[in-house]
C-alpha cells in the first residue's frame, strides 16, 4: 500500500556540470511518494545518474527545490548533507564500491559505523549488528563460508549481492539501485528482484532503480521515462 506521503519533490530543478555551459538535468516536477517502487530508464546521456546524485545528496542543484524526506537538500551545508546520506539512504552502486580489503561481513555492516541511526535499526532484535547482516546475506544467498573471505575472491554477481545487503541494512528509508541486476544471469534476476522488494517493503523503504533493461518494468509501480522529463535531454535531441 502505497502511502499519499511525499518522500521525494523536485520543482524547476536545474543542475549543470561544473565547465558546462548548459544544464544536463531540467526537471520541472518530480514526486515520489513514501514506499513507492520507481523503474528510472533512458538512454545513455540522458542524466539517470546525475539524478541518482542529486536524489542521494551528492550533488546540489544550482537552481529550484529538492526535498527529501521534507529535508531542502541545497540549503544544508555539506556535512549536513553527508550525515543525511548516511542516514537515510542506502546505494547499491553499478561498480559496487565494495571496500577490496574488508571481508564480505564487513563490507555490509560499514554503514552502522557511519550511522548511529541505522545501527541501531540494525539491531532491534538481534544482538549484533553481525547477526542482521548474516541474515541479510543467508536472504541474499550468499553461502555462509564465503562471509569472512575479502569480498575480491567472490563473483561478480555475488560482490552485487553483498552490495545490496550492505544498501540495505539499518533500513533506510530510500534505497537507490543503480543496473543492481546487470551482473546477475536472467534466471537470477527476478528472484534478485523479488528478495529487494521483500526486504524494502519489510523496512518501509521507497525503491528508486535506474536500469537500461525495460523487462524489469513490470515489477516496479511506476516507470519514470527520464529522456521524457528531463528537458535538458530534450532540448539537446531537438538541437541536434
Amino acid at each position: 500500500m502505497i502511502s499519499a506521503q511525499a518522500i521525494i519533490e523536485l520543482r524547476n530543478l536545474h543542475y549543470t556540470w561544473p565547465g558546462q555551459n548548459s544544464p544536463c538535468l531540467v526537471i520541472e516536477t518530480l514526486t515520489i511518494h513514501t514506499g513507492e517502487r520507481i523503474f528510472l530508464h533512458g538512454p545513455s546521456g540522458s542524466g539517470k545518474s546525475t539524478l541518482l546524485g542529486m536524489l542521494g545528496a551528492v550533488h546540489t542543484p544550482q537552481a529550484g527545490e529538492l526535498r527529501v524526506l521534507g529535508e531542502s537538500l541545497p540549503t544544508l551545508p555539506a556535512t549536513q548533507r553527508d550525515r543525511f546520506r548516511a542516514d537515510h539512504i542506502g546505494f547499491i552502486f553499478q561498480l559496487f564500491n565494495l571496500v577490496p580489503y574488508l571481508s564480505v561481513i564487513d563490507n555490509v555492516i560499514l554503514p552502522t559505523h557511519f550511522s548511529d541511526r541505522r545501527r541501531k535499526l540494525a539491531t532491534p532484535e538481534r544482538a549484533t549488528v553481525e547477526a542482521e547482516a548474516t541474515r541479510l546475506l543467508t536472504r541474499l544467498h550468499i553461502d555462509q563460508h564465503l562471509w569472512q573471505r575479502p569480498v575480491t575472491t567472490l563473483s561478480v554477481g555475488q560482490q552485487q549481492r553483498v552490495a545490496a545487503a550492505r544498501a540495505l541494512i539499518g533500513q533506510p528509508e530510500i534505497l537507490i539501485a543503480d543496473e543492481p541486476t546487470s551482473a546477475l544471469d536472467a534466471a537470477l534476476q527476478e528472484d534478485f528482484l523479488t528478495l529487494l522488494m521483500h526486504e524494502c517493503a519489510t523496512a518501509g523503504s521507497t525503491l528508486i532503480c535506474v536500469s537500461h533493461d525495460q523487462r524489469l518494468a513490470a515489477n516496479f509501480d511506476r516507470s519514470i521515462d527520464l529522456a521524457t522529463l528531463n528537458h535538458a535531454a530534450t532540448r539537446a535531441s531537438h538541437s541536434v
